[in-house]
């Protein structure tokens, strides 16, 4: 009763409000993306003033998506209400954290378990499978708003991305009926799984072929760890957004439990990407850093050398899964 409770405020509280803005957090993924469009094609559905905004550019294969030109158009600092997408803490709203503060009522809808971050309204339960998810059952206790093609694939997206194509633990009964429900609102499920998770180029091919080719292992091989260095997207032609997906390649591996992708921003900072498996969790590892995520998928930056960096992941790692 609770949740249902929780779901049908956050509702009210959107129907209440006229400006809204939807804050993405950094390193836009298909969920804060996929929800906070989904968001913001609802609201404007029901006559609302709702803008999109992240601190980031979206990767090449979001931009596929309904409305992904529509971020960061409005140049508005002020709002009835500020929604933090997805975003487990401040520093993960990146520089629109100013348009979150300087909101007369902040809201966070999230399903990371590390969530720190403060707001007046939240609805923030890890046991689901993505944010979209939530969202979608946010939109369905708003009266007289149907589904169309465009909210359905946005959902859709968000919650593929973060169910692993509907493949992690978190993914229900509830979790698949809900994605049937969007199906039979006319979206393209194969070419929204292509787009978001199979397309690259053939550049990002070659990237992936040099990256894996050096993945070093630790701890009787339950640990792989990949290093993209600043030098092999400038003789691949690619950038960062290209390292997506990658680090699965290395959980794939039968011994490993803990795989990592590290990347460099400059000498002395890098980003890292963590994906384990039971009964290793991956937030707890980017937690030492400072970092967070989910129980199989977290993130986190670690600044020094290289060599430090590496033996400070192994350490973490390795402490978690002994």
């Amino acid at each position: 009763m609770e949740k249902i409770d929780k779901l049908d405020k956050i509702a009210s509280v959107l129907g209440e409000k006229k400006k809204i803005a939807l804050i993405c957090h950094i390193n836009p993924d298909g969920d804060t993306v996929g929800s906070a469009l989904a968001l913001y094609t609802a609201l404007n559905k029901l006559n609302k003033k709702a803008d999109v905004f992240s601190s980031d550019e979206l990767s090449p294969k979001l931009k596929y998506l309904p409305f992904s030109d529509r971020f960061n158009i409005s140049r508005e600092i002020k709002y009835d209400l500020a929604i933090a997408v997805d975003c487990g803490d401040k520093g993960r709203l990146g520089v629109m954290s100013e348009i979150f503060d300087a909101a007369d009522t902040k809201m966070c809808i999230d399903h990371h378990k590390s969530n720190t971050l403060g707001s007046d309204y939240s609805y923030i339960d890890p046991s689901i499978s993505s944010t979209a998810e939530i969202i979608y059952s946010v939109l369905k206790k708003i009266n007289g708003l149907t589904f169309d093609r465009d909210i359905a694939t946005l959902l859709y997206a968000g919650m593929l991305t973060d169910s692993g194509c509907f493949t992690y633990p978190a993914t229900t009964a509830q979790t698949l009926k809900i994605a049937a429900e969007l199906h039979a609102c006319g979206i393209d499920a194969a070419d929204i799984a292509y787009n978001i998770f199979k397309k690259k180029t053939k550049n990002a091919f070659e990237l992936e072929h040099r990256v894996l080719s050096r993945t070093k292992f630790f701890a009787e091989n339950r640990i792989g760890i990949a290093v993209f260095f600043l030098k092999d997207f400038e003789e691949t032609g690619t950038g960062q957004e290209d390292t997506e997906g990658l680090v699965n390649s290395i959980q794939s591996i039968d011994s490993v439990t803990a795989a990592v992708a590290v990347t460099e921003i400059d000498a002395l900072h890098y980003r890292v990407s963590i994906r384990t498996k039971e009964p290793a969790d991956a937030s707890d590892i980017a937690a030492v850093f400072g970092g967070g995520g989910h129980r199989l998928a977290a993130g986190c930056r670690v600044g020094g050398c290289l060599e430090d960096v590496l033996e400070k992941i192994v350490k973490a790692a390795k402490d978690r899964l002994d």
